[in-house]
């Protein structure tokens, strides 16, 4: 209770939340909560917990229960396991995969990142080195997609499409006339799914990052660099438990919960338009 008190207040940015404080109340929303998840360092949380729970209090009573046949075992231990196996995607990948293969040449669901450094403070092969660690760090990075036997469209851990990253050395100007053609299309099905370039002119040291999202959001973007710093201090990155979040979704699909709440909206939008936008109940928690 007390880490997710801690973790609740830091989000939040307030000075306490108590044990019964509600979290959405307070103005808590669904990118709060993964803030929350990481935060808190509890192994093993998840989002429809907080989302479920609310207060610290009944968050850490359902998070016990569900956690305690886990047996202490590390969550890197769990995800190393999940990573030996294909996961279907979630919906919301689904439909940017979809939106891909329509049109190839799209580059809308690119998230990119330029940043220029002094390279007289940082050492640039140093960088580079820091950002091989960090994706090596992140299995969401590696990570391809391919359609399986069924003709469905499967995620796999792809350690071998990772890429060397070496210093480009290149003049100023040379940069300038690339700078603006690095965000390129990625190849949805079977392709890497993330770039990175490291330069050095005369002047700066530049970093470019992009990634498809449908692995990272600006959260993940956020967490990836701070590991990147991370490296480049020497010290190690945060795990990534990318594999173990999609066992997590698989294995509540198959609770009573998840049916439960699947039967809920089948009635409550049964007649709704798909295009419309269905009526909201906000004023209460039905």
């Amino acid at each position: 209770q007390q880490k997710l008190c801690t973790a609740m207040a830091s989000v939040l940015g307030l000075e306490q939340v108590g044990i019964n404080d509600d979290f959405y109340e307070l103005g808590g929303d669904s990118l709060g909560s993964i803030k929350v998840i990481t935060e808190s360092n509890l192994p093993g949380l998840n989002a429809s917990e907080i989302f479920r729970g609310r207060t610290p209090k009944k968050i850490a009573e359902m998070y016990e229960e569900n956690h305690k046949n886990d047996n202490g075992e590390d969550p890197a231990i769990k995800n190393a396991r999940a990573m030996k196996t294909d996961h279907p995607l979630t919906a919301e990948q689904l439909y940017m995969v979809d939106y891909q293969l329509y049109t190839p040449k799209s580059t809308m669901y690119n998230l990119f990142t330029m940043m220029r450094f002094d390279k007289n403070m940082f050492d640039t092969g140093k960088m580079a080195e820091a950002m091989r660690v960090a994706i090596r760090n992140h299995s969401a990075l590696l990570t391809t997609f391919h359609f399986n036997d069924d003709g469905e469209i499967i995620q796999r851990y792809t350690p071998e499409v990772f890429q060397d990253i070496r210093v480009e050395k290149i003049s100023e100007f040379e940069f300038s006339n690339i700078k603006d053609n690095l965000v390129q299309p990625f190849k949805i099905i079977g392709g890497c799914l993330h770039r990175c370039r490291v330069f050095e002119t005369e002047k700066n040291g530049y970093i470019f990052f992009d990634v498809h999202h449908t692995l990272f959001d600006g959260t993940s973007l956020k967490v990836f660099m701070q590991n990147v710093g991370k490296a480049y201090m020497g010290m190690q990155p945060e795990p990534d438990l990318y594999y173990l979040i999609l066992q997590n979704r698989e294995d509540e699909a198959n609770t009573d919960f998840y049916e439960e709440s699947k039967r809920y909206f089948e009635e409550r939008f049964a007649n709704v338009e798909w295009s419309s936008y269905p009526l909201t109940d906000h004023e209460s928690r039905e």
